[in-house]
């Protein structure tokens, strides 16, 4: 989840699959701030944006910056020092697969019951989640200060946290997806899906759409 440091002037967008959790665990430990669910009128706001990307993973839990902006307002949100984190998209689909085989949720059986490719193939098409809706407005432009990268997190994260606390801070392992030891490669139908659907992630953060 989400969480909003007042005190200390820091909001962190939490985008699902790119070490949200292990973010939020050090965040609240080392300041009184609240998550996303205490935050008043983000409801609202996501339902005054029509913004069905929240509504689809988590709700507030997962809020996208435009909708946070909203909630608190442009001049209050443009205030603080704003970040989220990226991963590259072929990595971050592969782990919202099995991290979604380890849930076992109902509302997803058939396709994390499948292989990787169509539940790929299923994610693009109803629960595309990608990093450019979440963290940019609709001409791409980005709606947080600072970007981090989970292929560069502990450092990232580092400098991040000397900033706002004054010191360098690691981060726990939370919530890591059970994977085989081998990557499993996508298949072409899956690919092309991939690279169209997060056209913007692989342009906007400077990923390559070609599968490594």
């Amino acid at each position: 989840m989400g969480i909003f440091g007042e005190e200390l002037g820091y909001i962190f967008v939490h985008v699902p699959k790119t070490a949200g959790s292990s973010i939020e665990a050090v965040l609240e430990k080392r300041s009184r701030s609240v998550n996303f669910s205490q935050m008043a009128g983000l409801v609202e706001a996501i339902t005054r944006n029509n913004d069905s990307r929240a509504t689809k993973i988590g709700g507030h839990k997962h809020a996208a910056a435009r909708d946070l902006r909203s909630a608190l307002t442009p001049v209050l949100y443009d205030e603080l020092l704003s970040f989220g984190v990226v991963r590259d998209p072929w990595q971050r689909m592969r782990s919202r697969y099995y991290y979604a085989r380890g849930l076992k949720k109902d509302d997803i059986a058939e396709p994390i019951n499948g292989s990787l490719d169509e539940f790929a193939l299923w994610a693009c098409q109803h629960r595309p989640s990608s990093l450019s809706e979440r963290l940019a407005d609709d001409d791409g432009r980005l709606l947080v200060r600072r970007v981090l990268r989970n292929e560069s997190l502990n450092e990232d994260f580092g400098e991040l946290t000397e900033e706002i606390f004054g010191q360098r801070l690691s981060l726990p392992m939370l919530n890591v997806s059970k994977r085989p030891a081998a990557e499993e490669a996508f298949g072409a139908k899956a690919a092309a899906a991939i690279r169209s659907t997060y056209a913007n992630d692989f342009a906007l953060f400077g990923y390559t759409e070609r599968q490594e």
